[in-house]
C-alpha cells in the first residue's frame, strides 16, 4: 500500500495557515464597513443639505459674552462643539479601516498604508470643504484631520485583536503624558505672577457714551470728499485703547492695556489675568505687533511679533495665529459683516481712520452690535423655553391685527403661569426677547444667546407666516425689535438706535419714516412697562389676562408722513433737531399716552 511522504514542518504550515484564515474577518465584514461608510457620508451630506444650514453656526456662541463667566460658558460650548466635529471625521477614519478589513500580515505593505491614508484624509478634507462651500484652509482642517487619524488608529488596532488594542493603549498613555508635560512647560513660561508695567484704562459709563456718540455723529455726517453713500469715522489712539480696554472689562479681567498706532502698524500691550486654584492669580503678560488694513470689506493681517510672557513666538507661529484670526471673522457672522461693510481702514499715527457704506451700516452693523449685547444665562433660559411654547401653540391664529394680539397673549399668558414660582420681571422679558425673535427680526436670535433659538425661529416663521399690526408687517418688526433692545440695553441706547435706524434709512431705499419711528417708540415703551419692576411685570400680566385689542397697545398711524429722503426731511421739517420734526414726536407721543399697555 502506498506511503504519502509529509515533508518537514508541513503540519506546522497547515496549522499556521488555518489559524490565520480564523483569525482574517470574512469578507462580507469588508462589504458591512464599506456599505457603512458609504452610508455614514450619505447621511452627513443629508444632514448638511436638509438641517446643518437652519442650525446656528458653533463660532457664533463664542464671540456672544458680556462676563468671564459667560465667556468660560462659550468656551465649553465651543470645546463640545469641537468634540463632536472630531467625533464626526473619527467615525470616517474608523469605518476607512473597517471597510479596507484586516491586512494579510502584521507588516502590511507601505503602499497599502499610503493608500489608505489618502483615502481617509481625502475624504476628510472633501466632507469639510462640503460643509464650508469651499476648499477647506489648514485652521479649518486641523480638528477633522486629528479626529481622522485617530479613528484610522483605533481602527487599524481593533483588526489586530487584543495584541493591537494594548499596544494602542501603551502608545495613547506614552503621549498623553508628554502633551500634558508640554503643557506645563508652555504655561509656565506664557504667564507671570507680575503684570506688565501698563496702567489700567478707566472705562466709564460716560466714556462708552461719548464714543457712542461719536459713531452717531460719524453716520449723519458726510465723509470727506462729499460722498453721500459714505460715512468716515476717525478714532484717536486713546479712544482705541478704550475699546480694547472695554472688551477686557467685559469678560472680567484687569483692563490693563497700552496701544499704539504708527503707519499700517497696531502695537498692543496688555496683561489679561486669570486665577488658578492652589496657584493664584496669574498674568497673561502680551506683547503683539501687526500690520492691519481692510479695503473693500476685504481684511488683511500679518502679526510681525508676538510674545507671551518670556514665549517668544517665531514667525511661523506668528502666520499662524494671523490665519487663525482671519478665519474665526470669517466664522462669526456679526464680525464678517462689521469688516464686510468697511470700505477702507487706515492706520496712521496716533489715529485710524474707517470708512463704511451707509446702507451696509444700517443693514449689518447696527444689527452686528446688538448682537454682541450679552444677556444673563437665566434670562437665555426663560427664552428657549419662551420660543418653545409660542411656536407650539402656533396653530389656528385668527388673521389681522388679532394674530398679533393673540401671539402677545399667549406669551403673557405664559409667563404670568411662569411666575407663580419665578421673577415676573425675568419672565415678561424672556415673552418680550421670543417675540423679538419670532415677529421681529433673525438677528434677535442672535441677541437671545440661545443655541437653539435660530431654529425655533425658522420653525415659527414657517408656522406662523407674516403678522401684521395695523396692515404692516414692518411695524410689526420694529416694534417687537426695539421691545427687545430694551430688555437688553437702558432706555437711551434704545431709542437712539431706532432713531439711529430711520436717519440712515433717509439716505436711500425707503427713507425716512414718523409710522416706524412710532413704532420703534411703542416697542420702547411697552418693554419699559412690562419690565419695570416686579409689581409693574404682575400688572402687565393681568392687563392681558382680562383681554385686550391692538387700541390698547398700537396707535393709529397710517397718516404719518413716510418715505422722505434726507434732503426732503431737512428742507420740510428742518431735520431732527427742526420745529416741524419736534411737532410730528409730540403728536406721535400724544398718541403713545393713549394706548393703555403702554402706560406705567
Amino acid at each position: 500500500m502506498p506511503t504519502t511522504e509529509t515533508k518537514p514542518g508541513a503540519d506546522v504550515d497547515i496549522v499556521a495557515r488555518r489559524k490565520e484564515i480564523i483569525r482574517r474577518p470574512p469578507r462580507i465584514a469588508r462589504w458591512i464597513g464599506r456599505a457603512a461608510l458609504v452610508g455614514y457620508l450619505f447621511a452627513l451630506w443629508w444632514y448638511r443639505a436638509w438641517i446643518g444650514e437652519h442650525l446656528p453656526a458653533t463660532a457664533d456662541v463664542v464671540w456672544n459674552f458680556e462676563s468671564r463667566a459667560a465667556l468660560l460658558s462659550a468656551l465649553q460650548q465651543f470645546a463640545a462643539a469641537a468634540a463632536v466635529e472630531a467625533v464626526k471625521f473619527f467615525l470616517i477614519g474608523l469605518l476607512v479601516m473597517w471597510a479596507a478589513g484586516k491586512p494579510r500580515s502584521d507588516r502590511s505593505s507601505f503602499r497599502r498604508k499610503c493608500f489608505l491614508l489618502i483615502l481617509g484624509l481625502g475624504l476628510t478634507t472633501t466632507v469639510q470643504g462640503l460643509e464650508i462651500g469651499g476648499m477647506p484652509g489648514g485652521d479649518q482642517l486641523w480638528i477633522p484631520v486629528i479626529g481622522c487619524l485617530a479613528g484610522m488608529t483605533i481602527g487599524s488596532a481593533t483588526l489586530r485583536g487584543k495584541k493591537g488594542i494594548m499596544r494602542l493603549c501603551a502608545w495613547t498613555c506614552t503621549h498623553l503624558l508628554l502633551f500634558c508635560v508640554f503643557l506645563l512647560v508652555v504655561g509656565y513660561l506664557a504667564t507671570d505672577d507680575q503684570p506688565l508695567d501698563v496702567q489700567e484704562v478707566a472705562v466709564t459709563a460716560a466714556e462708552k457714551r461719548r464714543l457712542m456718540d461719536m459713531i452717531k455723529q460719524a453716520v449723519h455726517q458726510r465723509s470727506a470728499d462729499g460722498s453721500n453713500d459714505t460715512r468716515q469715522l476717525r478714532l484717536s489712539e486713546n479712544e482705541v485703547k478704550t475699546l480694547f480696554a472695554w472688551g477686557m472689562e467685559a469678560v472680567g479681567t484687569d483692563p490693563r492695556v497700552d496701544l499704539r498706532l504708527e503707519p499700517e502698524t497696531v502695537t498692543v500691550q496688555a496683561s489679561p489675568s486669570f486665577t488658578i486654584p492652589l496657584v493664584g492669580k496669574r498674568f497673561v503678560n502680551a506683547h503683539l505687533a501687526a500690520q492691519v488694513d481692510v479695503t473693500e470689506g476685504h481684511p488683511e493681517l500679518r502679526v510681525e511679533e508676538l510674545q507671551l510672557g518670556r514665549l517668544g513666538c517665531p514667525q511661523s507661529a506668528c502666520d499662524y495665529v494671523s490665519r487663525a484670526i482671519l478665519s474665526g471673522l470669517q466664522f462669526d457672522d456679526d464680525i464678517s459683516d462689521i469688516v464686510q461693510s468697511i470700505e477702507r481702514l487706515q492706520v496712521d499715527e496716533a489715529e485710524v481712520t474707517l470708512v463704511g457704506n451707509r446702507t451696509a451700516i444700517r443693514e449689518k452693523v447696527l444689527p452686528a452690535i446688538q448682537s454682541k449685547l450679552g444677556m444673563s444665562p437665566e434670562l437665555i433660559a426663560a427664552t428657549g423655553d419662551h420660543l418653545k411654547n409660542i411656536v407650539s401653540t402656533a396653530g389656528n391664529l385668527p388673521q389681522g391685527d388679532a394674530r398679533f394680539v393673540a401671539i402677545a397673549t399667549e406669551a403673557f399668558r405664559f409667563a404670568q403661569q411662569r411666575s407663580a414660582d419665578a421673577d415676573p420681571v425675568l419672565e415678561n422679558q424672556a415673552a418680550l426677547l421670543s417675540l423679538g425673535i419670532v415677529l421681529g427680526h433673525r438677528r434677535v436670535a442672535d441677541l437671545a444667546g440661545s443655541p437653539d433659538a435660530a431654529r425655533q425661529w425658522y420653525i415659527a416663521r414657517r408656522k406662523i407666516g407674516t403678522v401684521a399690526i395695523r396692515g404692516r408687517g414692518d411695524w410689526t418688526q420694529h416694534f417687537c425689535v426695539s421691545a427687545a433692545l430694551e430688555v437688553m440695553s437702558d432706555k437711551a441706547t434704545s431709542d437712539m438706535i431706532g432713531v439711529l435706524k430711520e436717519e440712515i434709512d433717509s439716505g436711500g431705499g425707503s427713507g425716512f419714516s414718523f409710522g416706524d419711528l412710532l413704532a420703534d417708540r411703542a416697542g420702547t415703551l411697552f418693554a419699559e412697562s412690562a419690565t419695570r419692576n416686579e409689581s409693574a411685570a404682575r400688572k402687565m400680566q393681568e392687563r392681558f389676562a382680562g383681554g385686550v385689542t391692538i387700541d390698547d397697545i398700537f396707535p393709529p398711524a397710517a397718516d404719518l408722513p413716510e418715505g422722505l429722503q434726507e434732503a426732503e426731511l431737512q428742507s420740510q421739517f428742518g431735520g431732527i433737531e427742526g420745529a416741524k420734526y419736534r411737532e410730528i414726536t409730540q403728536e406721535i407721543e400724544r398718541r403713545l399716552q393713549q394706548c393703555y399697555l403702554l402706560q406705567p
